[in-house]
C-alpha cells in the first residue's frame, strides 16, 4: 500500500453542498451536501480514482500543490493510502449489480 497526497477544490454551490475537483486527476470529482461530507467523498473518489489507476497500469500524475480556491470555495490537501487491491478484481461484479432485463442495453457495454 501506497501513500499519496494530492489537493483538491471545494466550491460552494448555488443550491446548497459543495462540488469537488481534484485538480491533478482528469475525471476525478465528487460533492457532498455539507463540507465534512464533501471532505468524506473526496477521500473515497481519490482512494478510487488512484486504484483504479494502479489497477490498470496507468501513469499516477505528480501532484502540484499551490492550486487558487475558487471563489468562495477552499483548497485542501488529502492524504489518502491506496492500492491496486482496492479494485474488485471479479469481472462479474458489474453483471451481478444490474437486473439482468438491462444488462443486455448496449449502452452498459460502452462503459
Amino acid at each position: 500500500m501506497a501513500r499519496f497526497l494530492y489537493e483538491v477544490e471545494l466550491r460552494p454551490e448555488i443550491d446548497g453542498g459543495y462540488s469537488v475537483r481534484v485538480p491533478d486527476l482528469d475525471g476525478c470529482y465528487s460533492q457532498g451536501n455539507t463540507l465534512n461530507e464533501a471532505l468524506e467523498m473526496a477521500a473515497d473518489a481519490l482512494v478510487t480514482h488512484v486504484a483504479a489507476l494502479l489497477k490498470f497500469g496507468d501513469t499516477i500524475p505528480t501532484p502540484v500543490f499551490g492550486h487558487q480556491a475558487p471563489d468562495g470555495g477552499k483548497v485542501v490537501a488529502i492524504s489518502f493510502d491506496t492500492d491496486a487491491s482496492y479494485i474488485i478484481n471479479d469481472q462479474n461484479a458489474v453483471s451481478t449489480a444490474i437486473p439482468s432485463p438491462l444488462r443486455s442495453r448496449s449502452f452498459f457495454s460502452q462503459v
